[in-house]
């Protein structure tokens, strides 16, 4: 052996070190490593969103969903069912749809349960949960989590039924469910909000202070009300009696027999493109947009380009081409979503308006409720994307408060009332406050008088507000009506879902099949509370963890 080699070879044989140089490897502790090491754990949720209209299917820390699939007939055909694709097929005048049933063949399910057949709602739901994991999410149903979207209040039958179709058809090992008002408050970066959510068939206010749902409150005008209204406008366009269209303060929701030969696509479409709302009802629309914030830029269209008047509608079956004012399209809007609040007095507690149902909401909050809520109002559902509807309930919603303020009483006596404070106010009397027992102490002993007492209270007020850094001017703006951009209850869900966070509605696919809907215990059996707080984002939300092992609850579907 040479020289070198022995020394090479004594070297290695002494040190014992390897022949390549190698990194040393360090242990990595879980404690604090990231959770996501890979690009898509098994742990991952499949978030799903079921409305009356749409199945929305995603992943979680999804921005959006991977898939938005709508429950209509010419989604769901069968196999071998080729009629869409024949030569006239669009053209053709199906048959005439009563307005009693308008739109009934596009949707899912509806509250009214008592007429619905939930065999036809669990094979349309499986339908389309398996069209969303087959051609979008690319997934083995039997490995995934499912993070279930649902609205606030749903009747149990239709919840078994979305149960049963995941647990049985789909063997889903695990399904957390979250209600939509929570997560649109989430998705919103706020804890506390009033939640206007336009669905199809029903408008539902929700308040959610601290990440609980407070009240609820609902109306029947909605989407569906729209597009029906829309559908009739444009009959009575193509029927040439285009005078006849109701007016924007009508506000009719009473559904007539009356049949609409318009395929209800086709007025879906126009919904969609045409339907707008003015600002102000007394304004015009160059007034409203400018109102809303939307410039004449934003659409494309140059600041001193006029807009168009009249707008060109051709109907499905006919080339004749009807000419229509864009303002009339405003009117199916403002009759079905937007009254007057003089006719509020005849309508039903199921028929109000917009913006005096939210006027209604917040005014039965308490009034630090009320004033985190006013300034943190969220719209969602379809009808959300309508323009110059967010600000024309707004507009609607401070004429109310600047008209009644938060006084429940309403009417000739409480307007006599206010009267009289208002003038005991201007004329200098002070309205003092009831008497309590340590006042009458003081004023048979001599003391203050209630006027002063009254005063020193008011002082101490203004006292205590301004140690603890808060101004007036901060006041006022709490109270201010504004509106706050949410990323939808879908996004909320993808966010929850990649914080590891659980709801206090987790049900187990054995314990389901095991006893079905009767084996949810009562909320009130189950402590949730007995979680550590800093643990829990409210009774809705729990870090993951928390209720390992405790009963499945309905929550606030129970």
């Amino acid at each position: 052996m040479s020289g070198s080699g022995a020394i090479r070879h004594g070297a290695t044989t002494s040190g014992a070190q390897p022949y390549s140089p190698h990194t040393p490897q360090r242990p990595i502790s879980s404690t604090f490593s990231s959770p996501g090491v890979g690009f898509r754990s098994e742990d991952d949720h499949v978030v799903l969103q079921i409305g009356s209209r749409f199945l929305l299917g995603g992943f979680a820390g999804d921005t959006k969903p991977r898939c938005i699939i709508p429950f209509g007939q010419d989604d769901s055909r069968r196999v071998g069912d080729y009629r869409k694709w024949l030569p006239g097929h669009e053209s053709r005048s199906g048959p005439r749809i009563p307005a009693t049933s308008w739109g009934s063949n596009h949707e899912l399910w509806r509250m009214d349960t008592r007429a619905l057949d939930l065999d036809l709602v669990e094979d349309r739901l499986e339908w389309a949960i398996r069209e969303a994991y087959t051609r979008f999410l690319l997934l083995d149903t039997k490995s995934r989590k499912v993070l279930l979207v649902l609205p606030s209040v749903l009747p149990h039958p239709l919840i078994n039924s979305v149960l049963g179709t995941l647990f049985g058809n789909f063997q889903v090992p695990n399904i957390v469910m979250l209600p939509i008002p929570l997560l649109s408050v989430l998705a919103a970066g706020q804890r506390s909000g009033m939640v206007v959510d336009i669905g199809w068939h029903e408008t539902v206010v929700t308040s959610v202070y601290e990440l609980r749902e407070t009240r609820q409150s609902r109306t029947t005008r909605a989407m569906r009300l729209l597009s029906l209204k829309t559908a009739q406008l444009l009959n009575e366009i193509f029927k040439g009696s285009k005078e006849a269209s109701p007016a924007p303060g009508s506000g009719e929701t009473t559904i007539t027999d009356e049949k609409i030969c318009l395929d209800f696509g086709y007025v879906e479409d126009i919904t969609s493109r045409l339907s707008w709302c003015n600002c102000d009802r007394k304004s015009g629309m160059h007034e409203s947009r400018s109102r809303n914030g939307v410039q004449a830029g934003d659409d494309g269209r140059s600041s001193g380009r006029a807009e168009p008047t009249n707008l060109n509608i051709t109907k499905p079956e006919s080339p004749k081409i009807f000419k229509v004012p864009i303002k009339t399209f405003s009117i199916p809007t403002e009759s079905s979503l937007i009254l007057h609040s003089d006719m509020q007095q005849d309508q039903d507690d199921e028929e109000l308006s917009l913006p005096f149902i939210l006027y209604e909401s917040l005014r039965a909050l308490p009034a630090d409720v009320r004033g985190i809520c006013m300034s943190n109002l969220v719209f969602v559902g379809g009808g959300s994307n309508i323009p110059g509807l967010k600000s024309r309930i707004m507009f609607e919603l401070s004429e109310l408060i600047d008209l009644r303020g938060w006084d429940p009483v309403w009417g000739q006596k409480g307007r006599k009332q206010n009267s009289t404070l208002n003038e005991r106010k201007s004329d200098g009397f002070p309205i003092t406050r009831p008497l309590l027992d340590q006042d009458r102490g003081r004023i048979q002993r001599g003391g203050d008088q209630p006027q002063v007492l009254h005063k020193e209270a008011s002082d101490s007020a203004k006292i205590t507000v301004q140690a603890s850094g808060i101004g007036t001017n901060d006041i006022a703006r709490s109270r201010e009506i504004r509106s706050a951009k949410t990323l939808g209850p879908w996004a909320g869900a993808s966010v929850a879902a990649a914080m590891r966070l659980r709801s206090a509605v987790e049900v187990e696919r054995e314990t389901f099949l095991q006893a079905g809907m009767a084996g949810a215990r009562n909320v009130r059996d189950i402590d949730i509370s007995a979680a550590r707080s800093r643990q829990s984002l409210g009774p809705g939300l729990v870090r993951a963890g928390v209720l390992e092992g405790a009963p499945w609850t309905l929550g606030s579907w129970a």
